[in-house]
């Protein structure tokens, strides 16, 4: 779970409104909420009040600053992966690389740079795109298409 969580959960514990004979368990709460604000590195054991405010205060606001950033780079690490786990991609796959609307986009923009054109309503890869690229679904009442190879980016580029 994380900091910001924890601390949701823990809102409106310590406020003015609770009392000791309201709630038995306060002091439990509090050395439980201090015990993770040590183990997160958020303060150090022995910290009065006002810096165990400021951490979790500075903590909190790191947290703002830094999350977005954070789940960005995470999913364009996965994103990467994925990618370089596949051997071979479809028109959509270098779209959604490129940035493209579209898988349509993508191969618009291979058959204007000469690389496929459009035959039996799919793809067929032009002499110029065959040393990167497979050529599959050739045959009676197939529909051809193509897989590329990672290499077809750096002429796209």
């Amino acid at each position: 779970m994380q900091l910001s969580q924890q601390l949701d959960e823990w809102k409106g514990s310590f406020s003015e409104e609770h009392s000791l004979d309201e709630d038995i368990y306060l002091p439990q709460k509090a050395l439980g909420v201090i015990a993770f604000l040590e183990s997160a590195g958020v303060c150090n054991s022995g910290d009065d009040l006002p810096s165990l405010c400021e951490a979790v205060h500075m903590k909190a606001l790191s947290l703002i600053n830094t999350e977005n950033n954070d789940w960005d780079d995470y999913y364009r690490r996965q994103e990467d992966e994925i990618w370089d786990s596949k051997d071979y991609y479809n028109a959509s796959d270098i779209a959604h690389h490129m940035k493209l609307s579209s898988g349509a986009k993508a191969n618009k923009l291979l058959e204007s740079l000469g690389y496929q054109t459009r035959q039996n309503k799919g793809w067929v890869a032009t002499e110029k795109a065959l040393s990167f690229c497979e050529q599959l679904g050739i045959g009676e009442n197939q529909q051809p298409y193509i897989r590329w190879q990672k290499s077809i980016l750096e002429k796209l580029l």
